[in-house]
């Protein structure tokens, strides 16, 4: 009897132990997960980040082609831009650039 108490002890321990492992292994690979969740987050918002930047610029850009558009051609700003890059304008005179 008391050899069976102590077999029956052992296995205890022994299936006690089994189930440390198996945990600490599960918690080791959350662990895991969850940093490298975090840094693909922190690198998505820094895409973000980058894309609301990018679009900032494409609408400023589509905006300085659509006053160059042939079908909406601003005469003043257009004539801006040949003084400006023909240096046709006087030293009192106040060109404003759109660039």
């Amino acid at each position: 009897m008391c050899a069976m108490l102590a077999i029956r002890k052992k296995l205890l321990l022994v299936f006690n132990l089994l189930l440390l492992v198996i945990m600490g292994n599960f918690l080791m690979s959350a662990l895991t997960d969850w940093q490298a969740m975090r840094v693909q987050t922190g690198e998505i918002i820094a895409l973000e980040a980058e894309q609301n930047n990018l679009k900032t610029i494409e609408a400023h850009l589509q905006n300085k082609v659509s006053l160059l558009s042939q079908q909406e051609i601003d005469a003043d700003i257009l004539g801006e831009l040949a003084r400006r890059k023909n240096a046709l304008y006087g030293a009192d005179e106040t060109v404003i650039f759109t660039d």
